[in-house]
């Protein structure tokens, strides 16, 4: 078995095509995995929070522009997150590597304080919904118990 290939993981076996040994044939089949997603294009929440999304500008008038935390946004990107951890451990799945890098913001989201409960195509004011992602580390609890 080998580990070259187009996938992120892919190997390659020889398979013997006459059991009975009289040609001796053997032929190579090969096996690639591929990681199919989403695309996120707003990007990540460490992204987001390094490039001020979070925040609003601030109604003071200043010399300086300033900003406020936007707590209303970072809340509903909060309860994203956690609506995706309950669903993954209510199918008894641990992430195990949960951190602002793997939840990935992509366009879109409900304004949940004008539609509560129905999914509309309007948008609330992030035009964003985290998504959870890479379960490198995740471990079905299932085989464990």
């Amino acid at each position: 078995m080998g580990g070259t290939g187009d996938g992120i993981n892919s190997f390659h076996m020889n398979v013997d095509e006459d059991p009975g040994g009289l040609g001796n044939k053997t032929s190579t089949v090969s096996y690639s995995w591929f990681i199919i997603m989403e695309h996120c294009s707003v990007g990540s929440l460490t992204s987001a929070l390094n490039s001020c999304k979070f925040h609003q500008p601030c109604e003071i008038r200043s010399e300086k522009p300033l900003l406020e935390w936007d707590s209303w946004s970072a809340m509903e990107t909060l309860k994203d997150t956690v609506k995706a951890l309950m669903y993954l451990h209510a199918n008894e799945i641990i992430h195990g590597d949960l951190k602002a890098g793997n939840v990935l913001l992509s366009p879109g989201g409900t304004d949940r304080r004008r539609f509560i409960g129905k999914v509309t195509g309007g948008t609330d004011r992030r035009r964003f919904i985290g998504k959870v992602t890479d379960f490198g580390l995740s471990r079905i609890l299932k085989e464990y118990g």
